[in-house]
């Protein structure tokens, strides 16, 4: 339970402990001893034990050794001038990587690049000392500051503690195109395209690049042209082990994901690639989709653009290495193209490759201004398709696109899920939409926040709701459903038996509403877990209502009453009722006339069905697991 806004920090008496004889566990927040002096060395610490070992290091070595060789006049050979084999030493037989955290990573899987001196050097996530150091040195050039030693060994622990061997984890870290093409050259180093290339006669990324993915030459106007051999790659190449790649959150621009997307042949075991708010535009997108094709064990591509400076903006012009995609591709699972400005001439490329694909479950176009047009192609897709999430909010959706997809959920369809938060969709299209989920027993979870839909609106779902037996999740926040709206949904959510959560904060819900609302809670039929009435106008008449029925009442546990109208005279019941109610373990009443005395006594009922609760949590999930055996 969470404390009231008015409510005073009281200055702690706990004594603090030396950092050196305590320490946060990262997994679990708890307190732990180090065992050894070891435990609590940090990659930096590590990095400057092991400075002679390091990249500069071994260059001086090799250059002091050509130059004694040249002195004597002898030959120089492979061993002399190649810093890489300088920087290698026999191994023993049983030889494994420290701090391995991939338990699916061995020896045998090791990639060369990550074959280094481990024993002199150590690793650093998945890169070492010298990779990480090119990468280091490339993301100061794209920040345009100095390589200082501070900063090189901040980055060390920043690479130490996300990355892993099979993943290169480095979300919202100042990454840019210079600091992509390390990384790039460091997954696919320079040869190795071109070798695969005159052995199988393909034809290079690096070749194409210039042709097919010129920014100079392209046309805002003109689809950004893909090249099918650029992503084929010959089943006999060797997979390198890298399987997540997270880049989320940085500034690696069109020029960076080209870099990546011409090493992605060479990641045959990649399985997640997120790229969101990157600054990638119609170009990069591009690549990244014809490259992504040649994965073939890729399920997620996340190139979303979240709220930011570096907001994606692949547009329409990638829709013909969209279709091909998702049209080849038998392992991609999740397709994530929020907020890139695709508009509604990127769902008739869309329409096409769904139909063709079985493998598919989620795709989020939320953000993308497709409206009633793209909606319509969407919709016709969808009947016959393999998707069970869709997120089309913010899409400028209005009640034309809304009876589309009314249409395709009357159908036989896999859809569960479907968000149309923050669309233009009223009375009209909820009645369509209602009407289509009568006889749908697939959905289980509706979102339409932020939609218009009025009090008719929230009538035609409560006649929705009479006979639908699938839903499990609905929200309906800053709906305007208004008082008749809501009293004839709860009215209806009493009776149904499959409904577990309902949003109806910010709804204009009043006291009137305040019989229904505890019948509903009182019923036998109710099947309610999680119930949001935040910032409404409920006042001490619905709060005597609601504890009314948390007596009886053995399925709610999270209830939000914050920003309401009550005083201490409901709160008072709600106390009252807390003490012969044991499923709440969730009650939010902030921002409420609440004096601190209520306050606590409520916080004290909901801990204590919150260890009650915790306590019975290992029992209920053995009964859960031995059911499903």
């Amino acid at each position: 339970m969470q404390r009231p806004s008015s409510a005073r920090q009281r200055p702690s008496t706990a004594k603090t402990r030396p950092a050196s004889a305590r320490r946060e566990s990262p997994v679990t927040g708890s307190s732990i001893r180090p065992t050894t002096a070891h435990a609590t060395q940090s990659a930096s610490a590590r990095m400057s034990a092991s400075r002679p070992h390091t990249a500069r290091s071994a260059k001086a070595s090799v250059a002091a050794r050509i130059e004694a060789a040249r002195a004597a006049g002898r030959p120089l050979s492979a061993s002399t001038t190649s810093i890489n084999a300088s920087m290698r030493t026999p191994r023993p037989t049983n030889w494994s990587p420290p701090r391995a955290r991939s338990s699916i990573l061995n020896r045998s899987e090791q990639p060369d690049f990550m074959q280094a001196d481990w024993e002199n050097e150590g690793s650093i996530g998945c890169f070492t000392p010298r990779n990480a150091m090119e990468v280091f040195r490339a993301k100061c050039e794209d920040l345009t500051v100095e390589p200082t030693e501070d900063r090189e060994l901040r980055f060390y622990d920043v690479v130490d503690q996300q990355c892993t061997l099979d993943g290169i984890i480095l979300p919202d870290t100042g990454v840019g195109p210079s600091a992509v093409k390390a990384l790039s050259e460091i997954l696919a180093p320079s040869g190795v395209l071109e070798d695969m290339a005159r052995t199988h006669g393909m034809q290079t990324q690096n070749e194409n690049s210039a042709k097919e993915f010129n920014t100079d030459d392209a046309s805002d106007a003109e689809p950004v042209p893909i090249a099918q051999e650029e992503v084929a790659i010959p089943e006999d190449t060797p997979a390198l082990a890298i399987r997540h790649i997270d880049l989320s959150g940085n500034n690696i621009q069109d020029s960076g994901a080209q870099a990546l997307a011409r090493c992605l042949p060479t990641l045959a075991n990649l399985e997640t690639m997120v790229l969101q708010s990157n600054n990638i535009g119609p170009v990069g997108g591009a690549a990244i989709l014809a490259a992504a094709t040649s994965c073939p064990s890729l399920h997620l591509i996340d190139l979303s653009a979240k709220s930011g400076v570096n907001r994606n903006h692949i547009g329409s012009r990638c829709g013909a290495a969209l279709q091909a995609l998702v049209t080849n591709s038998t392992s991609l699972r999740e397709l994530k193209l929020g907020g890139n400005g695709l508009g509604p001439l990127i769902c008739s490329p869309l329409h096409d490759a769904l139909k063709a694909n079985h493998s598919l479950r989620l795709l989020d176009l939320s953000g993308n201004g497709i409206g009633d047009d793209g909606c319509g192609a969407l919709s016709a897709a969808l009947e016959n398709g393999s998707l069970e999430t869709l997120l089309l909010s913010r899409n400028s959706i209005g009640n034309t696109g809304a009876t589309c997809l009314a249409g395709a959920l009357s159908g036989h369809m896999l859809l569960q899920s479907l968000h149309l938060d923050e669309n233009a969709i009223s009375a009209k299209g909820a009645a369509a939409l209602s009407s289509a989920l009568r006889t749908n027993t697939q959905m289980t979870n509706l979102s339409l926040a932020g939609c218009p839909l009025g009090q008719d609106g929230g009538v035609a779902f409560a006649r929705c709701l009479q006979d639908n037996n699938a839903l499990q999740s609905l929200s309906f926040k800053k709906c305007r459903l208004g008082d008749r709206g809501s009293d004839a949904l709860f009215a209806a959510v009493a009776e149904n038996k499959s409904l577990t959560s309902l949003d109806m904060s910010t709804c204009n819900v009043s006291d009137e509403c305040s019989v229904r609302l505890g019948a509903m809670l009182n019923s036998q039929s109710c099947r309610i877990r999680i119930l949001n009435l935040t910032s409404n106008r409920l006042g001490d008449v619905a709060m005597q209502a609601i504890s009314s029925s948390l007596g009886s009442n053995k399925s709610l546990q999270i209830l939000k009453l914050r920003s309401n109208a009550f005083h201490d005279s409901g709160a008072a019941h709600l106390v009252s009722a807390m003490r012969n109610n044991g499923s709440v373990i969730q009650l939010d009443v902030e921002f409420n006339d609440v004096n601190y005395a209520n306050y606590n006594s409520l916080q004290h009922s909901v801990g204590e069905n919150l260890a009650k609760h915790r306590k019975e949590a290992i029992p209920r999930f053995k009964v859960e697991i031995n059911r499903l055996e």
